[in-house]
């Protein structure tokens, strides 16, 4: 057979394979009347008789809908070591870290914390603290918890 002859068995198969390709019989919307496939229904057909009546389905009680209200919890962790102190966020991925004699303000959002403080990325003290709404003054505003970290014990105020 020559180049020419194979050419021209080729291209009919060609041809038939683009048009079958190309072929949007079967892809009409819905929008025609005419659903684009048997397996999908026509959202705007519902049997109506096949939904239950308003009356017949139930209704929740009004007590299990209550939600406990979330508020803010601020406290302070002080740091009396010569060490900086590193402390996991509860509230992101970061870490918090606490300068030697120094502090920063904690914040969560549950009355009960538990705080691991970590020293050269090993863990120094842990911490679970019950968080009483302005029961801790310090400089000048009234805090919800306190942390005391030292060297000698963990002296913690508000330890639930």
């Amino acid at each position: 057979m020559c180049k020419t002859s194979k050419i021209i068995l080729v291209l009919p198969l060609m041809a038939l394979i683009f048009a079958c390709a190309t072929d949007q019989r079967g892809y009409q919307p819905v929008s025609q009347g005419k659903p684009s496939s048997l397996v999908f229904e026509d959202p705007m057909n519902v049997d109506l008789g096949a939904l239950p009546r308003m009356q017949d389905l139930p209704i929740p009680e009004p007590q299990t809908m209550a939600h406990k209200k979330v508020r803010q919890y601020v406290g302070i962790i002080r740091n009396y070591t010569n060490h900086e102190i590193f402390i996991p966020s509860q509230n992101s991925q970061a870490t918090l870290t606490v300068p030697p004699r120094g502090w920063i303000e904690f914040i969560t959002w549950s009355d009960r914390v538990n705080f691991t403080a970590y020293v050269n990325g090993k863990p120094y003290r842990c911490f679970k603290i019950k968080a009483k709404r302005g029961e801790y003054p310090f400089m000048c505003k009234d805090y919800d918890f306190m942390a005391i970290i030292s060297t000698k014990t963990t002296a913690v105020e508000g330890l639930g």
